[in-house]
């Protein structure tokens, strides 16, 4: 070995004290599954991976870390599925397929936010916040896994891959190797996809010849949510209208009565202000520890606070983005997740400083931080930014390689006069076959693509492609980058997916402070 040569497989962000080695021991390894498809991991896009590769007629295994399905929506509260990524502000029709169907079931379910249940075209879908009810959320995609004959496995961890070099074209993996209470084990699998969001599985088989990373400080910052309930919604309510200065949606200011229809029809109202909450609380020595703890990972202050109605009695609170953190380093995650955890119960008397808020609990937190960037795939087509803003055939028929479209995150909001379209190449490893990817963690470049990209709706549009992919390779014996597009896609456009570009027309002008 060279001086200085790295025998262990943490990233180059990530530096640790080495006390020596400990080799391992070779062993058997139990293969207790041989499956068509297999994906790892249960977020909605391994969801919608997994339940499409099944019912294209492949025998699929999903196996999740936790012990539900959800992915981020659950364990970080990301219920904002977004009613624009359907049909977006400026009339963009986005999505249908699985992911219009999963939403449907959600909302039918009860106890989601008001606005999905008002039609396309409506004035209240322009800022996309609306919330989805959580416990429905995992509910429904246990459910549909099940009709699809999805085999779960939870609480079970991928910890490495099986990997073929005898066909020397590329590496192939073949299966997966997990641990759980029960011991460890290996699951055989004709394709792979990775949806675990970090690029796990590509990592562990390729390293860094198939994953990009940026430098933490550059990376999108992680966040998380806290939810609040026992808030008396009426006082408080009365208490935004009557002070002055809040800004949110509806404007407090210029829409009161809309505000007011909103919190009894139980759709988004968000708020941002109260800095007289924040001197108050100054003035009683409650902002003091707050402080300190932020200058620790070298945070600002707060000017104002925030939050969104999230139904009943409840608002959930984003307090801070946490910069500069690398998600993949575990010991730097677990002392971000020490601070989020100290800081939500530091501002709970802050809080309750707040008019109708006195009573106010946390009612529900992140089991994990939640992450918008860390690796992204090498994969065989990047999903540029001008492919999202300057797509290509903006009235015409999909460009040859197109699974599905999306109407884009934040950088796209009130932008996109057609949805983007999606191209097969970015699920597919560049050095590697037997796999695909889903999540947010495929080929799209960073900054400006991946931020656009990393939505939810948008990863549950190439989980339903790579699945739809993943069973056609399986039918027609070739590795996934050998599939036909033909086939998939006209497979896709059965399935309702959106490929062609369209739009739709408003009954409404939108005013033109909404277009940018």
């Amino acid at each position: 070995m060279k001086t200085g040569e790295r025998r262990f497989n943490f990233d180059r962000f990530t530096s640790r004290p080495l006390h020596g080695y400990y080799k391992e021991p070779s062993r058997e390894i139990p293969i207790v599954g041989d499956v068509d498809v297999l994906v790892v991991g249960g977020s909605q896009s391994g969801c919608a991976a997994a339940i499409c590769a099944a019912r294209h007629g492949a025998k699929v295994s999903l196996v999740e870390r936790y012990g539900f399905l959800g992915g981020q929506s659950v364990y970080s509260s990301v219920v904002q599925w977004e009613k624009r990524a359907f049909i977006n502000n400026l009339g963009a029709v986005a999505t249908r397929g699985i992911a219009k169907e999963m939403v449907e079931r959600i909302v039918a379910r009860g106890d989601s936010d008001g606005l999905w249940k008002t039609p396309p075209g409506c004035i209240e879908m322009r800022d996309g916040e609306e919330w989805l009810n959580v416990e429905a959320i995992m509910l429904t995609l246990i459910e549909m896994c099940q009709e699809a004959n999805v085999e779960l496995l939870f609480h079970t961890m991928a910890t490495d891959v099986m990997i073929s070099r005898e066909d020397a074209r590329l590496p192939k993996m073949t299966g997966v190797i997990f641990e759980n209470k029960t011991g460890r084990f290996a699951i055989m699998a004709k394709v792979v996809i990775d949806a675990t969001a970090d690029l796990d599985l590509i990592w562990r088989a390729v390293g860094e010849e198939g994953c990009g990373m940026r430098e933490p400080r550059e990376r999108m910052a992680a966040g998380f949510y806290v939810w609040l309930g026992s808030i008396d919604n009426e006082t408080f309510m009365e208490y935004l209208l009557s002070t002055p200065g809040q800004r949110g949606y509806p404007d407090p200011g210029l829409h009161p009565d809309r505000v007011r229809q909103h919190i009894r029809e139980e759709k988004l109202v968000y708020f941002r202000g109260l800095g007289e909450i924040l001197d108050r609380a100054g003035q009683l020595g409650l902002l003091r520890p707050v402080e300190e703890l932020l200058s620790g990972i070298g945070a600002r202050p707060f000017e104002g606070l925030s939050a969104k109605y999230v139904g009943h009695n409840r608002w959930c609170c984003g307090f801070t983005g946490l910069r500069n953190l690398n998600l993949l380093d575990t010991w730097e995650l677990t002392e971000y997740e020490i601070f989020r955890i100290k800081l939500a119960n530091l501002m709970l008397p802050i809080m309750r400083l707040i008019p109708g808020w006195e009573n106010c609990h946390i009612a529900r937190t992140n089991t994990h931080i939640g992450g918008r960037e860390s690796r992204y795939l090498k994969a065989v087509r990047m999903l540029r930014e001008e492919d999202i803003f300057a797509p290509a055939g903006e009235s015409g028929l999909t460009s040859p390689d197109t699974v599905g479209r999306s109407g884009a995150h934040d950088p796209g909001k009130n932008r996109l006069k057609v949805a983007y379209p999606i191209p097969y190449g970015m699920m597919v490893p560049q050095k590697l076959d037997g796999a695909l990817c889903c999540t947010r963690a495929v080929g799209a470049e960073p900054p400006v693509a991946l931020d656009a990209h990393r939505g939810i709706v948008p990863t549950i549009v190439v989980g339903q492609a790579a699945g739809t992919a993943a069973a056609l390779a399986v039918k027609e014996g070739v590795e996934p980058r050998d599939v036909s597009l033909e086939e998939l896609q006209d497979a896709l456009r059965k399935d309702d997916v959106v490929l062609d570009a369209e739009r739709t027309e408003f009954d409404f002008e939108i005013p033109q402070d909404k277009i940018r």
